[in-house]
């Protein structure tokens, strides 16, 4: 069983229309994730909502996953373990994100791009935060990304990259298990392209750097932006577009 948090006083009308107070200039990611993180627990949506549009206008999208989101995801889930929120609160934190990303990745993402990406996580991951930004600054680069979601299987990853014909692939792992499939997911994306440059990114591959090597992908490191650089730079220099 978990330990419920404890109810708080039943606020009046003008207390629930108002957002919480700016959080200021120190830590700011920090305190934003822990008001994401209370959100969740509280099952506060409208909460949920604000603390990630004020981290978004505070510190820009391109930190938001490794900055705000990863760290709240990690502190909820970690509640769950120890048996201090149900693992509803974890869904929920994940299903609020999520829906805000998507939200804005439908804002962005162009009809017409100067080239197309497809953005995918590895077979077995199951989060596909960081891949949902990277597919973001993507969009706004300009790029038309077809996001693929978590836990994409090497065979249908392939086969729709048959289909789009994408001038880049990136895939996301945040483990090392994670990662090994991604890099195993190159072969079968050889069988049906050659050309197309791949990228590889997340925390699963940061022990991975000469495999990736080896295995002829790109291995980019750092935040979303650096990733978005990173890969597009590649694909200039691949002749791709």
């Amino acid at each position: 069983p978990y330990e419920r948090p404890r109810a708080r006083p039943a606020a009046g009308p003008s207390q629930r229309s108002n957002p919480p107070p700016p959080i200021g200039s120190q830590r700011p990611a920090r305190l934003v994730s822990d008001r994401l993180v209370d959100a969740a627990i509280a099952f506060d949506g409208s909460a949920a909502r604000h603390a990630l549009d004020e981290a978004i206008d505070l510190l820009g999208i391109e930190t938001l996953a490794d900055a705000v989101v990863r760290p709240a995801l990690i502190e909820v889930d970690s509640r769950w373990r120890r048996g201090a929120a149900p693992v509803t609160a974890v869904r929920f934190a994940s299903g609020v994100v999520q829906r805000r990303l998507a939200a804005i990745f439908a804002l962005v993402n162009p009809d017409n791009g100067r080239g197309c990406a497809i953005v995918a996580c590895a077979p077995g991951e199951a989060h596909d935060t960081g891949a949902l930004v990277v597919s973001i600054l993507l969009a706004r680069e300009g790029w038309r990304v077809v996001p693929l979601g978590p836990d994409v299987p090497a065979s249908d990853l392939a086969a729709t990259v048959a289909v789009v014909g994408p001038a880049l692939v990136c895939l996301s792992a945040t483990t090392d298990a994670a990662a090994a499939r991604a890099l195993d997911a190159v072969d079968a994306l050889a069988a049906v392209s050659r050309r197309t440059p791949i990228a590889v990114g997340g925390p699963g591959f940061d022990e991975m750097a000469s495999t990736a090597e080896a295995a002829g992908v790109l291995h980019v490191t750092g935040g979303a932006a650096e990733v978005v650089a990173g890969v597009t730079r590649a694909v200039r220099e691949a002749g791709e577009w």
